[in-house]
């Protein structure tokens, strides 16, 4: 599949939810 930037993009999201704290949960509430 031709798709680096798409890829690049998802695993940037990724790893940001992953480090996100799970406090972050309650702030969209």
């Amino acid at each position: 599949h031709e798709a680096p930037l798409v890829e690049m993009i998802v695993r940037r999201v990724v790893e940001e939810l992953k480090n996100r704290p799970q406090d972050a949960d309650e702030q969209l509430v």
